[in-house]
């Protein structure tokens, strides 16, 4: 899963305004427990697409 994780931060330092890769990396971190980073990461899918709605559900799930 590092891995993983690697190549989404990868592809967020090339395309900073890509949402997709945000919330990737934010159901990574939450499945690793993480859910601090988590909600840095799907928040900033949020604001790079305030409208993404994948994002909008995994942003209520984890916040309850």
């Amino acid at each position: 899963m590092e891995q993983e994780i690697a190549y989404w931060k990868s592809v967020t330092s090339k395309y900073k305004d890509y949402r997709d890769p945000y919330l990737r990396l934010a159901v990574l971190e939450y499945a690793l427990g993480n859910s601090d980073a988590a909600k840095q990461y799907v928040q900033k899918a949020l604001e790079i697409d305030p409208e993404y709605e994948n994002a909008k559900i995994f942003a209520s799930q984890i916040r309850s």
